[in-house]
Order: C-alpha cells, then structure tokens, then sequence
C-alpha cells in the first residue's frame, strides 16, 4: 500500500506515474510504501515533455530511496515528543512506559514505574531486565486480559479518542496504592502510531478520600436513624406517660393512682436525663469537630473524683444485679484536670459496663498511680467486644456490634467523646476484650500540675443521672 505524507491512501489513478503522465509536475513527492517487512519511503521529482504543438511526448520521472533520511527524521520526532514528557514527568511523580506499536513490547521505563512493577513480578532484577518484553510477561496477564488491554487501546486510537484511562489497584511497601493509567500514541510522520507512551499516576490519596467521603455519608445516614431513634424513644416514653396521668385527672382517678403517677413522674425524669445526655453529646461533637470544646482545667485529687463516682452508681449498679468495686494504690493524688469531664469519662465507662453485663456479674475500677501518669482501668465480666470491632469502637457513631443496640440503647458517639476528651488531657485509651469473658478499658492521664491552683472539685449528682440514665430501669 503507498500512502502520502498525511498517512492517506494513495489511490491507483493518482499514483506519481500517472499524474506525470497527465502533465503534471512533481517536486520533491514523498510516499511510503508499506510492506511485510515494514516501510519504505521514496521522494519522487518529474515533470512532462511536449512538442511544438502542445502534444505530450515523454514524461520523466525521478525517483530515489529516502528511507534512512525519514526514520532519522522520525527519530527526531519521536525524540521531541519524549523530550516534551519528560519534561513534565521530572516534576510529576509519575511512572513512565514506553511500549512498540502494535507488539506492545516495553522499550523505556523510568525509576517509578520499575517499582510499581516489581510489585507485580518480583523476579524483576532491574530496569533493563524488563526492556524488550511483552506486557503479558511482566504483568503476568492471562491472553484474554492481554488481548483485552490491547483491543481496547488500539479502538481508542481508531476513534481517535484518547487511549483508555482506567485505574489499577496494587500494593507497593505494604500499602495499597490507586494507579490511573494513561496511554498516548506517538505518531510518526506519516501520522501513523509508531510507540505507545503510557503514564501511571497515583491517585491513592483522591481513592482514599472518596472512600471515605462515601463512609461519612454512610454514618451520616446511620446517625440520623440511629438518633432518630434514639430521640423518639424518650419523648414517646414521655408522651405515653403524659396521657395515662391526663386520663387519670379526666377520671378523677388521681388520688387513687397516687403510686402509678409516681411512677409516672419517675419515668418522665429519667427520659428528660437521656434525652438531654442525647442532646448534650451531639452539641459536644459538634464542638469537638469545630475545635470549640475547651477544657476548663484545674487541680483536683484524681482519687477523691473516681471514687465518688463509683460511690454515687453503687446503688443503681445493685438494681441492676451487679457488683462493682474501686481500688487504688495511692490515696490522694493531685492532677491537672477538667472535673466535670474526667467524671463524664468515668460515668462513660461504667454505664457500658453496665449495659454490657449480664446479672451476677463484676465490674472493677482500679486507680494505679504510675509516677509520670495516672492509669484509670475499668473492668467488667460482661460479653465482650470481637477482635475485629475493636479498632473501630472509638469512632463516630460506631458500635461494636449493632445487634446489640436495642439491648443496649446508644447513638454510638459516647466512647468517640471519651477518647476525644482524654487527648485534649493529653492521655490515651485503650481497650482489650473477650467475647464471653469480658473488657478491659485503659485511660492514661499526665500526672502533671498547675502552681498555686485552688482545687474546685465538687461532685454533680444531678450530671451524674444524666451521664448514668442508660443504666436506669425505666
């Protein structure tokens, strides 16, 4: 087939021979003519001879091989357009292939796209081990995906669209990483495709954040369900209550149901406690995401605060047919703290101890004085958490195990609170746990002061209800 300088078919009629042969004048005409082996390319210069009286008489036409001056000139080309991208690519983190058209051999690679490959084939020993090769070899591609990579790359330059974007996932260092990966044709002079340059960039970060823009809506929509919920159930408590004491009144019925409007009345209380500890939680991780929450800070007896606490839900904790039990190792010891939040904290901890055990069982508070910091442990023999929930209990709105929510009522942003809190002590928590046998919650605090502070320390029984109202039997 000959085709010219655009890489446009020639056809038979209009071949050089036949247009000298019309009379017309050719000068410097380039073709290439393709074969089996490859092309070749000629440059073609002619003119016609006529008589005295205008009749064409001969033609001349000169033609010779100008196939190395073409390839050098293509060289030249391809060497422009490589230039060009690797210009961008030296201020890109970017890997960088080079294939043949159509064998899809590898011609060049760069530094990056060698370790992205070694991930694939570990047997690569160098860059230069892989130059030569089929994509099949070095990305162990079955034939199918081999001819699919192929066919979908070779329609894309036939549409003139361009070459297939699509992302790779694979795992360098031990970390999943999110590859795009680019492919552009390189065209020769007669504008047909002579390499294929393919770009990998990774856009592990742009993955990552999808995924996790996804999860927040995810949680989102399980928070306002879950809240929902939870916002509904005191306030239907409330309403329900409501009615039966305003059918008593309509009855004349409430002197003799002195005891149930009692009752009543109780039942109200400690819904208008969950549904404030509700309300109260959801404005603080408001604050806590904002950076609004401060801590009020000032130094109080760290012992004095946990023992109190345990002291105020002994009883409810009895109801409940539990035991729980406060230990220490040091009687007083002064810290830098926020009361009201260390108690919060606390008050946290036992209620899911609470909620979580089942009767006749124990829970323990032990206080270890560790020197540079203050150990707070919370211990119960309740059902446990799975291995595979514990990594993510401290995160918003999550709970270890969903099917237990209607056991155990909660929005699932408690235990998120408490860790937020403890760092903005500069602490840590820490949770082991058996299914079956029970948790184990560890909170560290810095056993650090402030000079000349008064200590300003006093328990909040009223906060503590509120904190506590899970554990209520209503």
């Amino acid at each position: 087939m000959k085709i010219n300088c655009q890489g446009n078919a020639i056809p038979r009629g209009n071949s050089p021979i036949r247009r000298i042969l019309r009379g017309e004048k050719l000068s410097q005409y380039q073709i290439a003519i393709r074969t089996d082996s490859g092309n070749f390319y000629t440059e073609s210069s002619g003119d016609a001879l006529y008589d005295e009286k205008g009749d064409f008489v001969v033609g001349m036409l000169l033609a010779h091989d100008i196939t190395d001056r073409v390839k050098s000139q293509e060289k030249l080309l391809i060497k422009t357009q490589l230039d060009l991208f690797d210009q961008v690519i030296e201020n890109l983190e970017v890997g960088f292939t080079r294939y043949t058209y159509p064998e899809f051999n590898i011609i060049d690679i760069n530094n990056r796209t060698y370790k992205y490959l070694k991930e694939f084939n570990p047997k690569l020993s160098s860059p230069s081990s892989i130059i030569g090769k089929g994509i099949a070899n070095i990305f162990n591609l079955s034939r199918d995906k081999e001819a699919e990579f192929k066919r979908r790359i070779q329609i894309a330059i036939g549409a003139k669209i361009k070459p297939n974007s699509i992302y790779k996932s694979i795992v360098t260092e031990g970390k999943e990483r999110f590859l795009k990966l680019v492919h552009q044709p390189l065209f020769g002079l007669n504008n047909q495709v002579v390499e294929i340059v393919g770009i990998s960039i990774d856009i592990t970060g742009e993955v990552k954040a999808k995924k996790e823009m996804e999860q927040i809506l995810k949680i989102q929509e399980e928070l306002f369900a879950n809240v929902s919920h939870e916002l509904k159930t005191p306030l239907n408590v409330i309403f329900s209550a409501n009615q039966l004491m305003e059918l008593y009144i309509k009855n004349n019925l409430f002197e003799a149901n002195k005891e149930k409007v009692s009752q009543n009345i109780t039942i109200i209380k400690q819904n208008c406690y969950r549904f404030i500890k509700l309300i109260n939680n959801i404005v603080d991780l408001s604050k806590i995401e904002s950076g609004f929450l401060k801590l009020d800070l000032s130094n109080e007896n760290i012992v004095k605060i946990t023992e109190d606490i345990v002291q105020s839900v002994s009883e409810y904790i009895k109801r409940k047919r539990l035991s729980i039990v406060f230990d220490t190792n040091i009687e007083e010891k002064i810290i830098a703290c926020d009361p009201e939040k260390i108690e919060r904290i606390i008050l946290n901890l036992i209620s899911n101890a609470i909620k979580f055990s089942n009767p006749g069982g124990s829970i323990l508070v032990n206080l270890i004085d560790k020197g540079d910091t203050i150990k707070i442990v919370v211990e119960d023999t309740g059902i446990g958490i799975d291995r595979k929930h514990l990594d993510m209990i401290f995160e918003r709105f999550q709970q270890a195990d969903k099917s237990l929510s209607r056991n155990a009522e909660g929005s699932g942003i408690g235990l998120y609170l408490v860790k937020s809190i403890i760092e903005m002590h500069g602490g840590k928590i820490s949770v082991e746990s058996t299914v079956g046998k029970g948790s184990i919650f560890k909170v560290e605090l810095p056993s650090k002061t402030f000079e000349k502070q008064e200590q300003i320390y006093e328990s909040k029984s009223q906060d503590n209800k509120i904190e506590m109202i899970d554990i209520y039997a209503v």
